[in-house]
């Protein structure tokens, strides 16, 4: 709720005061809306705004807005001159609403009216500033024009001086002799020979000797000696002309040469300075080596190649490197130089790019903490100052600023977060160009599979909840979660592995072990698609960018293209009527010509053309213009058949905007085919490495170096995923251990040795498979044949052991049998089976005893139940007393399965019961009343535990009676 600004007012007859009482307050933080009938100020967090009673004149010259450190004055002037008396309107909320509105809409309508007439009087200057230029330019032609004609005709005057009156060519050897002969004589006493008086009585004799050029076919005659003599003196002249000494005086003199100073003086030499001082040589870096002569020089120009001087404090050069590290696969070397780059000077492409480092080292907060500080450097930039309008985002910003919440999306999916992940990457889409289609495209596609894993984990974590509750005998419930997990299988379309794991382990639980081998191997395919880098990531492409050209108008020449000379006329015909005027092109018309005082002057000149068909030349060329920017060559050839047609009507574009257009289509086509080509290659590229991929080799922990491929074996997401293919591969071990296929499990548990050698149960149970595997001759010779098997050298369990007091380890057998036959091929089903294999039952129980000597009661307990799950028909009576009474142990040996333990003890008494009733067992009623003892003892511990005084302390009286029947029954024997 925003504060009112508290106020005083005042008014005269032409005018409205308001002064507002605000501490502190800036112009920049002050915004202001004046209209008609309605004013408000907003200084953050405070408010005034006001209802006026009459209207007053926003475009006032005086109407105006004064702020001061301490207040704010509007002085409002009045459109109607008047004492008001109350400056509030009174009326409805709606009426005072729909007032406000409409002075809200008529500030608006004059603030863009004054934006169009400021955009109107930009264009105004624009193309006066173009009428000036063209001005400018046509005088300084017309200035060399004068140029050229002046230089002209002083080079035509000069060619002309060289021709006599006659038009003979004069010798320039005759030119020369008349200039000499001016220099022979005096000042005053040159001979008139042009003059017309002279006679040929008063000229003296001609004198003999060599002939003196006086000037166009004019000679003087002077003999040879007057001839010497004028040359001497002409070299001595010229010898003489600027001379300062004479050679022999040059020759008398001696170099000078000055004395060595008293005081010399200091003269400062300043050197190179050391680079990087304190650092030694061999750690500051070297330049590099001269180029060689005939080594090939780059394609790339300077200024693009760049400079290969390396310079440690230039934040650009470290950010090229930090790239360069990241395409080499040394991640850690690259968040330095990142870094390094940072501290120097902050780059919102460099925070982005160090984000990208985080990921492939798993350091995903800090992943997230980078993007921000991109975003908010991206966000600083494009905010505009007070009272400006906001500016449209940089297209490269939003590139940075798509690719900064795809990454946090990404960091955000790891982490678990679905939610905030789905956010960020609609986020990305929002940006108008920060994605082209390719981006977009796949974006979308992720976005929705975050979504259906996001809808896949609920239902995943609901059947998680089920599956904890479930029993041992509680089949409903078991098949509740294994629904549950099946749903959030196919909504995830099949591609969380975790969901797989998970029902794998119920199927387990279950005993239904064929199921479980399917979803295990369900779910290691599904663990080869994790979104886990194999390779180091590539440096984005330069993009091929075909920008459309700008098209002919053939509605405009620009003046400077215009040719020099080129009339607008054709030809003149003089004489006859229309009629008889020759044909002309389509392009020319015949007029009257106005220059000739002939009526029937005629001219053609070039049709000039109407203001509706400019216009209408200008739209269609305008509308094949805005077809080029969309870039679709099917959309762009759509509108070249349109200017076609429109061009054969006289209203359509130019012949060469229309060859501009086609050249561009074609040019877009053969782009998108190489981009197509590029996409299908790059597709089977990846799915050749998918094909290629081996799961257990990549999770190998033998991998190791500085620049390996794709995520370290420290990354969280690497981690996760080794972690569950080994458990994985344990569920997969147990469930042929389960059928019987012992080598199979083996292996498997070797593969899990693999990928995490410090496996415990791994190791333990390959040591129980090993121990069960290998019987010993003893026992083999001591085992009885079993009835019905398959084979006459399968054996059975030993001589039973002696029933061991409550609380003690009740083993099922000692013996160990031979090798279990397993088949190569498919799994059979047990209740489908008509024989049955004791050979394999003498073996589950063995594996079950060894588990329980080294104390894996729930390895044990999980095959107990299986056996009494799929075997029918036991080998004798004690056998399955034997299992039940080790399954209640193992059941008493894991706390907090109770009620388990109670249900076991009672099955196990119920089969006590049915022997003796059926009189199978008269032999062994020592026996049975061992097992008897400790099934009461167990039950009775139990019920003591869930607060059963009554019903433990009647287990315990019976069990004290039994004893006593035991010590009865060995005495007497």
């Amino acid at each position: 709720m925003p504060v009112q600004i508290p106020f005083t007012w005042r008014e005269d007859e032409h005018s409205l005061v308001f002064v507002l009482q605000s501490r502190g307050v800036k112009a920049k933080n002050v915004s202001v809306a004046l209209c008609d009938v309605y004013v408000k100020v907003n200084v953050h967090p405070s408010l005034f705004e006001v209802d006026l009673l009459h209207e007053i004149d926003p475009e006032h010259p005086k109407t105006r807005c004064r702020v001061s450190p301490d207040k704010i004055t509007l002085t409002l002037q009045k459109k109607d001159a008047g004492i008001w008396g109350e400056f509030r309107a009174e009326g409805t909320k709606a009426d005072l609403r729909q007032r406000r509105e409409a002075a809200l809409a008529a500030l608006e309508a004059r603030e863009q009216e004054r934006l169009k007439k400021r955009q109107d009087m930009k264009e105004d200057l624009l193309k006066q500033g173009e009428r000036d230029q063209w001005k400018l330019d046509a005088q300084n032609r017309q200035t060399i024009e004068n140029w050229e004609k002046e230089e002209k005709e002083k080079w035509e005057n000069e060619v002309y001086r060289s021709f006599d009156e006659e038009g003979i060519l004069v010798d320039d050897t005759e030119i020369a002799d008349k200039k000499d002969l001016e220099d022979c004589y005096e000042p005053g006493e040159a001979p008139k020979l042009n003059d017309a008086e002279d006679t040929e009585e008063h000229m003296p004799a001609p004198p003999s000797g060599k002939p003196i050029s006086l000037g166009p076919g004019k000679v003087q005659e002077v003999t040879d000696e007057e001839a010497a003599a004028i040359r001497a003196g002409k070299e001595k002249a010229s010898y003489d002309t600027g001379a300062i000494w004479t050679q022999e005086e040059l020759d008398d003199t001696e170099e000078y040469v000055p004395d060595v100073r008293a005081n010399p003086g200091k003269i400062g030499i300043r050197f190179t300075e050391r680079p990087r001082p304190g650092v030694p040589v061999r750690d500051r870096g070297r330049k590099a080596p001269p180029f060689p002569k005939n080594a090939p020089k780059a394609d790339l120009p300077p200024m693009i190649e760049g400079d290969d001087q390396e310079d440690e404090n230039d934040p650009v050069w470290l950010k090229d490197k930090a790239d360069k590290l990241m395409v080499n696969g040394d991640y850690q070397g690259a968040y330095n130089a990142y870094t390094k780059a940072l501290t120097i000077a902050s780059n919102s492409r460099c925070f982005a790019n160090r984000a990208v480092a985080d990921l492939y080292l798993g350091n995903l907060e800090q992943c997230l903490e980078d993007c921000n500080h991109a975003l908010r450097i991206l966000d600083l930039r494009n905010k505009p100052r007070p009272g400006e309008i906001p500016q449209p985002e940089d297209p490269e910003d939003q590139k940075v600023r798509a690719r900064c919440q795809i990454r946090m999306g990404v960091a955000y999916l790891w982490l678990g977060a679905f939610g905030k992940s789905e956010a960020h990457f609609e986020k990305a889409l929002e940006a108008d160009t920060g994605l082209d289609a390719d981006e977009t495209k796949q974006v979308k596609e992720d976005l929705e599979r975050i979504q259906q894993a996001r809808a896949a984990m609920a239902t995943k974590e609901k059947a998680d909840a089920v599956a904890r509750k479930v029993g041992s005998n509680d089949t409903e419930a078991m098949e509740t979660s294994l629904q549950l997990y099946g749903e959030a299988w196919d909504t995830s379309q099949q591609e969380c592995a975790v969901i797989a794991a998970n029902r794998c382990q119920a199927h387990l639980r279950a005993g239904q072990m064929r199921e479980c081998l399917q979803d295990a191997d369900a779910a290691l395919e599904a663990l080869k698609r994790w979104p886990c880098a194999s390779k180091a990531p590539k440096l984005p492409l330069r993009p091929a960018r075909l920008d459309p050209p700008y098209l002919d108008d053939p509605t405009f020449v620009h003046p400077d293209q215009q040719k020099q000379g080129e009339v607008d006329w054709l030809m003149k015909h003089s004489g006859g009527s229309v009629k008889d005027l020759p044909g002309l092109p389509d392009e020319y018309e015949w007029v009257k010509d106005v220059a000739e005082k002939n009526d029937n002057a005629w001219i053609a000149v070039k049709r000039k053309q109407t203001k509706a068909t400019i216009d209408a030349i200008k739209r269609a060329t305008s509308e094949l213009q805005d077809s080029l920017y969309t870039r679709k060559p099917w959309v762009i050839r759509q509108q070249i058949e349109v200017a076609i047609d429109q061009n054969k009507g006289g209203e359509g574009p130019s012949a060469k905007a229309i060859g501009q257009a086609k050249d561009y289509a074609t040019k877009l086509e053969e782009h998108e085919a190489e981009q197509e080509a590029e996409r299908a290659k790059l597709a089977a590229e990846k799915q050749q490495e998918v094909d290629e991929f081996d799961l257990e080799e990549a999770l190998s922990s033998r991998r190791s170096g500085l620049g390996q491929a794709g995520f370290g074996l420290s990354h969280p997401v690497e981690k996760t995923r080794r972690r569950l293919f080994v458990k994985i591969v344990l569920r997969r071990s147990r469930a042929n251990e389960l059928l019987g296929h012992a080598d199979v499990a083996a292996d498997d548990l070797r593969l899990a040795l693999k990928v995490e050698p410090s496996n415990a149960e791994a190791k333990q149970r390959l040591a129980v498979l090993a121990s069960v595997t290998e019987p010993t001759p003893s026992m083999a010779s001591n085992a009885p044949a079993c009835v019905g098997s398959e084979s006459s050298d399968s054996v059975v369990a030993g001589p039973n052991p002696a029933p061991a007091p409550s609380g003690s380890t009740d083993a099922a057998s000692g013996a160990q049998p031979r090798e279990a036959n397993s088949r190569e091929g498919e799994m059979e089903d047990d209740d489908d089976s008509g024989v049955i294999d004791h050979a394999s039952t003498a073996a589950l129980l063995s594996s079950a005893a060894e588990y329980m000597k080294k104390a894996d009661y729930p390895s044990a307990l999980q095959i107990y139940n299986y056996a009494r799950k799929v075997i029918k028909e036991w080998e004798s009576p004690t056998v399955e007393l034997k299992v039940l009474s080790n399954a209640s142990l193992c059941l008493q040996r894991i706390r907090g399965r109770l009620p388990e333990l109670v249900s076991a003890c009672n099955e196990t008494l119920a089969v006590i019961r049915r022997l003796r009733h059926a009189g199978e067992c008269k032999d062994d009623e020592l026996l049975l009343l061992r097992m008897e003892a400790a099934a009461l003892s167990r039950r009775g511990s139990a019920y003591a535990q869930q607060r059963k005084p009554e019903e433990s302390a009647e287990d315990a009286a019976r069990v004290k009676e039994i004893l006593a029947r035991v010590a009865e029954l060995e005495g007497t024997a």
